[in-house]
């Protein structure tokens, strides 16, 4: 009797373990499957954003002006072109060395020596009908040497005078110039800085209508930057009769150079 009572009270015992055994197994499943679930809906919910764009501009003043020359050489025969385009770059490096243009500021682009062809056709009169003609072909008439060269002038009150120069040496389709910015960087990072306190400001002015707060910056986008549009206070390139010989005057103006850039805050 007294072991029955002992076994019983073992199994009892036994029971209450196993029970409080099994309750901290479903407690902590649940709030693993809780947590879980969280993590889950905190992944799936999107967060709420604002974007908002900046623009900033910035002027500078030209530092360079760039030229595109090309210098042709045209004969009956492919040698004979390339001896003419030889000796009309022969001048071009003279006005080069005139103006002391350095070897670094003018480069080719490319060369090339091409036949030439014209399309011929005899006509063959006649006294009576029909007069068929003969067809017409072509016909090799000579070879032209080209090569395309761009010279940067870091002079800018001399453009003029090297484009008359180079016209004058035999040079072709000179044209230009292109009004550049030789170390621009420090400019585009300038209108940078504007278009990101431009989208700031718009950015805090957004949220106060709203009535949120912003929390972070989520993602940041710059497009459009860096590339330079001329603004000219007068036309680039004209004419000044101040000498019997018109004198080609160039006017540098000023560039604009834009920062366009897209910022999406995080809010709350």
């Amino acid at each position: 009797m007294i072991i029955d009572d002992l076994q019983k009270e073992r199994l009892m015992k036994n029971g209450k373990i196993f029970a409080v055994i099994i309750g901290i197994y479903f407690i902590t499943l649940i709030i693993t499957q809780v947590k879980g679930w969280q993590i889950m809906r905190s992944d799936n919910t999107p967060v709420p954003t604002i974007s908002v764009n900046g623009v900033g501009e910035v002027y500078a003043v030209p530092d360079v002006a760039q030229l595109r020359v090309s210098v042709v050489g045209d004969a009956k025969d492919r040698a004979g072109s390339v001896a003419k385009q030889a000796e009309v770059k022969q001048k071009f490096l003279t006005v080069m060395g005139d103006f002391k243009i350095s070897d670094k500021d003018y480069k080719t682009e490319y060369i090339s020596t091409n036949p030439k062809y014209e399309w011929q056709r005899q006509t063959i009169y006649c006294v009576t009908v029909p007069c068929p003609q003969p067809d017409g072909k072509n016909v090799l008439t000579g070879f032209t040497t080209d090569e395309s060269l761009i010279v940067k002038v870091r002079n800018i009150d001399d453009a003029g005078k090297i484009y008359e120069a180079l016209v004058t040496a035999g040079a072709q389709n000179v044209s230009g110039p292109d009004m550049m910015i030789d170390d621009e960087e420090k400019f585009v990072a300038e209108a940078r800085e504007k278009a990101i306190l431009d989208a700031k400001i718009k950015a805090k002015k957004l949220a106060r209508d709203l009535g949120v707060r912003i929390v972070r910056i989520s993602s940041f986008n710059e497009n459009g930057g860096g590339y330079p549009m001329p603004m000219y206070a007068s036309d680039t390139a004209m004419l000044k009769s101040t000498n019997a010989v018109p004198e080609t005057v160039i006017s540098k103006g000023e560039n604009l150079i834009t920062s366009n850039v897209t910022i999406t805050y995080e809010i709350r």
